[in-house]
């Protein structure tokens, strides 16, 4: 059972994501010493921004990977081309309107948070940006 591949790789993963969680813990326990009650705040309502924006998005990474695997395997490498010009082209147009929503509503969003208007605009690009890694993953 140990020589199967697929439980290998499975318990790779596993326990690498073990490691990261472990590391993220250590992570708030430092920045919970290291900040202000304020800052500390204010870093956990950035990131819980990035969290609700990047659940989507992996999703895509599962379905892009699944796809790509699948034209791959199959010697289909103009369908994977396909694959990745199509991905690109419907997620810039599905992200164009969110990302300007975001900008619209920013400062409230911002307010909302407690947080400054350029930190919010930082979050929000970098979730734009972040976005198109999904296809290229």
């Amino acid at each position: 059972m140990l020589k199967d591949r697929f439980v290998i790789g499975s318990a790779l993963l596993f326990a690498a994501m073990m490691v990261g969680n472990i590391f993220g813990y250590f992570f708030q326990l430092a920045m919970a010493r290291m900040l202000s009650v304020s800052d500390f705040g204010e870093m956990n309502a950035l990131m819980s921004l990035l969290m609700i924006f990047g659940i989507p998005l992996g999703t895509l990474i599962n379905f892009f990977a699944r796809e790509s695997a699948s034209y791959f395997s199959r010697g289909d490498l103009l369908s994977v081309s396909g694959l990745h010009r199509f991905g690109l082209s419907r997620l810039f147009w599905s992200m164009l309107p969110l990302v300007c929503l975001m900008a619209l509503f920013s400062a409230d969003i911002g307010r909302y948070l407690g947080v400054t208007l350029d930190k919010v605009l930082l979050i929000f690009g970098c979730i734009a940006v972040g976005s198109f890694v999904t296809v290229n993953a």
